[in-house]
């Protein structure tokens, strides 16, 4: 019996979210089916989903859901698709993402998470027509995605019938933080930071540090270009029980990289990377041993953005 249970450990574990994920597949299709609704479902067996999290249905015609593996959908998460003129809602989350508890989404177009992101808790997305989010970038707690805002008149004030929507895209390795709010039309491009409590609207260009309302670039000095360098990808891992871009120790980058020309060329620019980093993220200047053992910088340190 003991070994059964050693065997079948991960497996026991796993069960309670193997049942949540099996409800919440059949009762979004009960739902649909009573509301007239061609759902197209998919939640890899992979999804981890604690207890609270909900999928509503209202006036729509078709709705489309792809979830990947290791997805974790955290206690109270809230998905609700509505009808749209010209649009079926369609909602795919890629495979390393995490949804903090109490996030809501309100999804009437497309709503894209490209894989390894991470949306904090409260945080509110609501997609009328188009939000697309990159690899590996995400939100801090309460942030507010709205990619409509509705019309107005002297003599009726704000209404409801008239919906105007531009899309919002969210590049690669991008963090909006706490708090700061992204209206609609706004295009944040790779490695940029939004800072707490902001408001975002318009074009930015990569590798700015945006804040203020309405916000405009701070700095660009601890915001470093990686995704140019190949070499700099192998700095980069993901870590399951911690979501979030992790520095290797300089042996675990070696190791990943097979040309030594390149390792050669840039271990100095890495080295200036990783001394930026501490010094961004408060922490001693001096590099660490290279044994392997040794990170360069904690998980939540400091990322690259």
């Amino acid at each position: 019996m003991r070994k059964w249970l050693r065997r079948n450990k991960s497996l026991i574990l796993d069960l309670p979210s193997i049942l949540r994920r099996l409800k919440l597949i059949w009762s979004s299709k009960l739902m649909a089916r009573l509301a007239g609704i061609e759902l197209d479902i998919d939640i890899h067996r992979r999804v981890q989903i604690e207890s609270g999290v909900r999928i509503k249905f209202s006036r729509s015609k078709r709705v489309t859901i792809r979830i990947c593996e290791n997805v974790r959908l955290e206690e109270g998460v809230e998905i609700r698709f509505f009808g749209n003129i010209g649009y079926d809602p369609e909602l795919y989350i890629g495979p390393m993402t995490v949804i903090h508890r109490h996030a809501s989404f309100t999804i009437g177009g497309r709503l894209h998470f490209e894989g390894m992101n991470e949306i904090g808790i409260g945080t509110v997305i609501r997609a009328n027509q188009s939000i697309e989010f990159g690899t590996v970038s995400g939100s801090g707690e309460y942030a507010s995605f709205f990619d409509f805002f509705h019309a107005f008149d002297e003599d009726r004030g704000i209404y409801q019938e008239t919906v105007l929507s531009q899309p919002i895209k969210i590049g690669r390795y991008v963090m909006v933080s706490a708090k700061a709010c992204v209206g609609p039309g706004t295009t944040l491009s790779e490695v940029t930071v939004v800072m707490p409590n902001s408001v975002v609207s318009g074009y930015h260009p990569s590798c700015d540090l945006l804040g203020g309302i309405p916000a405009k670039t701070v700095d660009k000095a601890h915001v470093v270009p990686v995704l140019g360098n190949p070499f700099m990808q192998f700095m980069l891992t993901w870590n399951v029980d911690e979501p979030g871009p992790n520095f290797k120790t300089i042996d675990e980058a070696r190791a990943g990289v097979a040309d030594p020309e390149v390792w050669s060329q840039d271990l100095p620019r890495y080295k200036e990377w990783v001394r930026k980093a501490r010094e961004a993220a408060g922490l001693p200047p001096e590099e660490p041993s290279g044994n392997g053992s040794e990170p360069v910088v904690e998980a939540g340190d400091a990322t690259p953005a």
